[in-house]
């Protein structure tokens, strides 16, 4: 399954101008709220599932890669001290196992930007 991909529409985004990527980040924000009302019935069906499960004794899963998994992470090791959600009912995992909350598989590429 694909999650994430670059987008032509961003490239170069770090040669633009401020205000080109202000704009930009705007725009994302207004198609990301668009995607989530438009998929409101399926997130609520899965909330309400979810809750069942949940109630009958089933656990939480947290998996993810990256800087996206490391949050997945930190947000599921909360339950336990601020819910006191049983820590056999939550599975924390990252994708190449504990290496990644210490080291990026690969460094970011930095570009300067034209003067």
């Amino acid at each position: 399954m694909e999650t994430e991909r670059p987008s032509p529409r961003y490239s170069n985004i770090d040669l633009w101008e401020p205000a080109e990527i202000l704009e930009a980040m705007i725009e994302g924000q207004f198609a990301a709220v668009a995607a989530v009302r438009a998929a409101h019935p399926a997130i609520e069906s899965a909330g309400l599932a979810i809750e069942r499960r949940l109630k009958r004794g089933g656990r939480l899963i947290y998996m993810g890669a990256g800087t996206s998994g490391r949050l997945a992470v930190q947000d599921g090791a909360e339950l336990m001290p601020t819910f006191g959600w049983p820590q056999e009912r939550l599975l924390l995992l990252m994708a190449g196992g504990r290496t990644p909350f210490f080291k990026p598989s690969r460094a970011p590429r930095i570009r300067r930007r034209r003067q």
